[in-house]
Formats: C-alpha cells, sequence, structure tokens
C-alpha cells in the first residue's frame, strides 16, 4: 500500500503540496495548509488506497482525522 501511495503522490505531484510529516507503521499524516478542498479529494483517493485489500477477508477501514495545530486536540475528518 505504501508503494502504491508512493507512486499516487508522484504521478499527482503531491509531494510539495500535502507532505507528509509523519509515517510510522500504518499511521499516515500529511500537512494539508488551509484544508485545501483539492488536497482534501487527494486525501479521499489515498483514504481509499489504504481501504483496497481485495487479498483480505476483513474489512480495513482507514480514519481521516484534521487538528490546527495540536494533535491532542484532533478531530475526525468528513469527506465526502
Amino acid at each position: 500500500k505504501m508503494l502504491m501511495i508512493d507512486r499516487y503522490l508522484e504521478d499527482y505531484s503531491l509531494w510539495d503540496k500535502l507532505p507528509m510529516i509523519l509515517c510510522v507503521h500504518d499511521e499516515l499524516q500529511f500537512e494539508n495548509v488551509n484544508q485545501d478542498p483539492v488536497m482534501v479529494k487527494h486525501i479521499t483517493r489515498i483514504k481509499a488506497i489504504m481501504e483496497d485489500t481485495p487479498d483480505i477477508l476483513v474489512p480495513i477501514v482507514a480514519e481521516t482525522e484534521v487538528t490546527e495545530t495540536d494533535w491532542s486536540e484532533k478531530k475526525e475528518l468528513i469527506l465526502t
């Protein structure tokens, strides 16, 4: 999955626009300044890549959250 996300970020030239600031095991954190709606669409696609697991019988659910500056105050990001 991480290689697929890397390829997605590369294909859409997102490494500078949507920087990944943290990657630990299966947790990815991106910086999306001002919650740019175009970048939210890309986050939605990244979430779909993470959840697409045809070889696994148990569904995988990826969560998205948003915070202003303090990670302890993060809230669920609703993707439509």
